[in-house]
């Protein structure tokens, strides 16, 4: 049995084009499928609304109220949940201040505040029944606890203007968010309105770098935004690693956004998170679920890769636990991964692919300093799961005069 199901959806704009009967067909679809799913968190990855108005929550909080049926919800803001009325001046210069880690820290940057920008979202959030990120605490960080599943929701649109001119601008304050991984949870799963690649280049390193810890990092990240539904889980050479899933945009009626949510059953003990991914078919005005392999994110790895002995054999899954599916998608685990390529015949072991760990002796592995490509993530995977094998790899640079640069993971 999953250790927690949960529905993502984002990116809903209510008051945009919401009059229309075709909308009202949209919600109807969207609420007619969720009541025939299990599930135990909602969560909800930014613009609820599409101008930050107190009406577009109004009506909003109609739709959720069908949709959660009382069980918890989680909201996280937009850049569309604020209000673009105000002055932006202001903001302009944070903007500057906090393209740089001395500028965020600086005095000037700590007496800009966005809070009446956020009102009407934040009135919402606090007083939605079941709500359980309040803002209370920070308007860059708020969590929340259901079952096993720790939420950290962080306001990726902080720094959000009228205009969306955002793209590499934005930040999550990295003390808070570090400080509110400290929790001791069995699932952590990072919920943002923005994918990273929004957040400031210095911002974006050290948000990655603590969302990948092996302890007190993220087991997954949820987001919206791009209104396209997509699923990846990208590992380091070391092992750490960062599953990610973008959600569609749930109800847009009559918009070439991709009309989608999904839900997320979470397997710890087998390192995987399924993903069920429910589109809009048009022909049949109803929500149906995706069954063909995608590059969407139909089943992607759980983010708690250790690589130690312990964990090389993964255990036997339960019969309910569904399994990744989708060329995109990595086996949870280098050894998988290693048995799919010999499965696959892309790669053929020799006589000691059977032979007990403490026999396979060593492996002697070229290593290029030059750029990563896609040939030396396969490499490092491969060489990974030898090493699970029992085999002791050592890496043997054959191209030493010859340094290109090129990034320290994969």
């Amino acid at each position: 049995m999953p250790s927690g199901k949960i529905l993502h959806l984002s990116d809903l704009h209510f008051g945009q084009l919401s009059k229309m009967e075709s909308s009202k067909r949209v919600r109807q679809s969207v609420v007619a499928k969720v009541r025939d799913l299990d599930f135990d968190v909602v969560i909800v990855t930014g613009d609820i609304a599409n101008q930050g108005l107190p009406d577009e929550y109004t009506e909003a909080g109609e739709f959720f109220r069908e949709v959660c049926g009382g069980k918890p919800i989680a909201f996280v803001p937009g850049n569309h949940d604020v209000a673009r009325a105000t002055d932006e001046s202001a903001l302009e210069t944070a903007w500057h201040l906090a393209a740089t880690d001395r500028g965020f820290k600086s005095p000037g940057f700590a007496s800009f505040s966005p809070k009446e920008r956020f009102e009407s979202f934040l009135e919402f959030a606090r007083g939605f029944p079941a709500s359980l990120l309040t803002w209370n605490e920070s308007l860059w960080i708020s969590s929340g606890t259901v079952g096993d599943i720790t939420i950290i929701g962080a306001n990726t649109a902080f720094l959000s203007g009228r205009h969306d001119g955002d793209l590499e601008a934005l930040a999550i304050d990295p003390e808070k968010f570090d400080a509110a991984l400290a929790v001791k949870a069995k699932i952590v799963v990072l919920a943002a309105h923005h994918p990273l690649a929004s957040l400031s280049e210095w911002n974006k390193k050290l948000v990655v770098q603590y969302a990948r810890r092996e302890q007190n990092g993220v087991d997954a990240l949820l987001h919206g935004h791009l209104h396209a539904p997509t699923g990846e889980s990208e590992s380091t050479s070391l092992g750490a690693s960062l599953t990610t899933f973008q959600s569609g945009a749930a109800y847009q009626p009559d918009k070439d956004w991709d009309r989608s949510f999904r839900l997320l059953e979470l397997f710890p003990e087998r390192n995987v998170i399924a993903s069920r991914l429910f589109r809009m078919n048009e022909n049949k005005g109803a929500f149906e679920e995706v069954k063909a392999e995608s590059a969407s994110g139909q089943g992607c790895v759980f983010k708690r890769w250790v690589p130690t002995a312990a964990s090389a054999e993964p255990k036997s899954a339960p019969a309910s636990a569904p399994s990744p599916v989708g060329t995109d998608i990595m086996p949870p685990a280098p050894l998988q991964f290693l048995k799919e390529l010999e499965r696959r015949g892309i790669l053929r072991l020799d006589a000691h692919s059977n032979t007990p760990a403490q026999d396979i002796g060593a492996v002697y592995w070229p290593v290029r300093l030059r750029g990563i490509n896609a040939v030396h993530v396969a490499q490092a995977l491969i060489a990974r799961g030898l090493a699970e094998r029992g085999a002791t790899i050592h890496l043997a640079i054959d191209d030493f005069g010859n340094v290109a640069p090129h990034r320290t993971s994969v």
